[in-house]
């Protein structure tokens, strides 16, 4: 990835970061055997991924970014939906016992 902005790189690896721990966590429920370890190795280097992304995000916020007055909103408001969905999909998520 080329990135003319290192605030840009840096904010797509908390938000990578973020969904993957997401979906390694969520993946955590019933895997195959052999697989808990992998899926917990990749939650916890996700979340390190996103913490760092966060930091060196935080560090550059007032340098640019190819994000100007009019695509912000726009890519905020769906960036945070994605997160609600996430989030929120884990206390969605069907009853087990109903599929069995």
């Amino acid at each position: 990835m080329t990135s003319e902005f290192v605030r840009d790189a840096a904010m797509t690896a908390a938000i990578f970061g973020f969904f993957s721990a997401g979906w390694d966590g969520w993946a955590q429920d019933d895997p195959p055997a052999g697989w808990r370890m992998p899926l917990t190795v990749g939650s916890i280097v996700g979340l390190l991924v996103a913490v760092a992304g966060g930091i060196v995000a935080w560090q550059n916020w007032s340098t640019g970014t190819v994000f100007d007055a009019d695509t912000s909103p726009i890519f905020g408001l769906i960036v945070g939906i994605e997160v609600l969905l996430a989030v929120g999909g884990h206390y969605c998520s069907p009853d087990e016992a109903a599929w069995s």
